[in-house]
Protein backbone atom coordinates (compact mmCIF):
# COMPACT_ATOMS: atom_id res chain seq x y z
CA UNK A 1 0.00 0.00 0.00
CA UNK A 2 1.17 3.54 -0.59
CA UNK A 3 3.03 4.95 2.36
CA UNK A 4 1.81 8.55 2.08
CA UNK A 5 -1.60 10.02 2.72
CA UNK A 6 -1.49 11.98 -0.56
CA UNK A 7 -1.23 8.82 -2.69
CA UNK A 8 -3.85 8.41 -5.41
CA UNK A 9 -4.97 5.42 -7.45
CA UNK A 10 -2.39 6.37 -10.09
CA UNK A 11 0.33 5.62 -7.57
CA UNK A 12 -0.85 2.00 -7.48
CA UNK A 13 -0.49 1.45 -11.23
CA UNK A 14 3.20 0.42 -11.34
CA UNK A 15 2.66 -2.03 -8.50
CA UNK A 16 -0.46 -3.49 -10.05
CA UNK A 17 1.14 -3.76 -13.50
CA UNK A 18 4.23 -5.52 -12.13
CA UNK A 19 2.16 -7.92 -10.07
CA UNK A 20 -0.27 -8.65 -12.93
CA UNK A 21 2.48 -9.34 -15.44
CA UNK A 22 4.29 -11.44 -12.86
CA UNK A 23 1.17 -13.50 -12.23
CA UNK A 24 0.84 -14.26 -15.93
CA UNK A 25 4.50 -15.25 -16.01
CA UNK A 26 4.04 -17.37 -12.89
CA UNK A 27 1.10 -19.16 -14.46
CA UNK A 28 3.14 -19.99 -17.56
CA UNK A 29 6.04 -21.08 -15.35
CA UNK A 30 3.74 -23.36 -13.39
CA UNK A 31 2.12 -24.89 -16.45
CA UNK A 32 5.27 -25.51 -18.45
CA UNK A 33 8.00 -26.01 -15.84
CA UNK A 34 6.65 -26.93 -12.44
CA UNK A 35 4.21 -29.57 -13.72
CA UNK A 36 7.01 -31.42 -15.50
CA UNK A 37 9.35 -30.89 -12.57
CA UNK A 38 6.82 -32.48 -10.19
CA UNK A 39 6.37 -35.44 -12.53
CA UNK A 40 10.11 -36.05 -12.83
CA UNK A 41 10.92 -35.45 -9.17
CA UNK A 42 8.10 -37.61 -7.86
CA UNK A 43 9.21 -40.44 -10.14
CA UNK A 44 12.85 -40.23 -9.04
CA UNK A 45 12.75 -39.11 -5.42
CA UNK A 46 9.15 -39.60 -4.39
CA UNK A 47 7.15 -37.20 -2.29
CA UNK A 48 10.21 -35.21 -1.19
CA UNK A 49 10.98 -34.20 -4.78
CA UNK A 50 7.39 -33.17 -5.41
CA UNK A 51 7.37 -31.17 -2.16
CA UNK A 52 10.55 -29.34 -3.17
CA UNK A 53 9.02 -28.45 -6.54
CA UNK A 54 5.91 -27.08 -4.80
CA UNK A 55 8.06 -25.08 -2.39
CA UNK A 56 9.86 -23.55 -5.35
CA UNK A 57 6.50 -22.57 -6.81
CA UNK A 58 5.45 -21.02 -3.47
CA UNK A 59 8.74 -19.08 -3.19
CA UNK A 60 8.29 -17.24 -6.48
CA UNK A 61 4.96 -15.49 -5.62
CA UNK A 62 6.43 -14.32 -2.33
CA UNK A 63 9.30 -12.68 -4.19
CA UNK A 64 6.83 -11.12 -6.65
CA UNK A 65 4.73 -9.62 -3.88
CA UNK A 66 7.79 -8.25 -2.12
CA UNK A 67 9.15 -6.69 -5.32
CA UNK A 68 5.77 -5.13 -6.09
CA UNK A 69 5.49 -3.63 -2.61
CA UNK A 70 9.02 -2.21 -2.78
CA UNK A 71 8.34 -0.70 -6.21
CA UNK A 72 5.10 0.82 -4.97
CA UNK A 73 6.63 2.32 -1.84
CA UNK A 74 9.66 3.71 -3.63
CA UNK A 75 7.54 5.25 -6.38
CA UNK A 76 5.07 6.70 -3.92
CA UNK A 77 7.78 8.25 -1.78
CA UNK A 78 9.56 9.68 -4.80
CA UNK A 79 6.35 11.14 -6.26
CA UNK A 80 5.30 12.83 -3.02
CA UNK A 81 8.61 14.00 -1.65
CA UNK A 82 8.94 17.72 -1.10
CA UNK A 83 11.77 20.07 -1.92
CA UNK A 84 12.54 20.50 1.78
CA UNK A 85 12.93 16.75 2.28
CA UNK A 86 15.34 16.55 -0.67
CA UNK A 87 17.59 19.25 0.78
CA UNK A 88 17.76 17.93 4.31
Amino acid sequence: MPSTAEATWKDLLPDAALFGISLVGLHLFRVYCIAHLIERRSATSGAVGAALALLLWAYVPGRMMTASAVLNTAGSLRAHETVESRCS
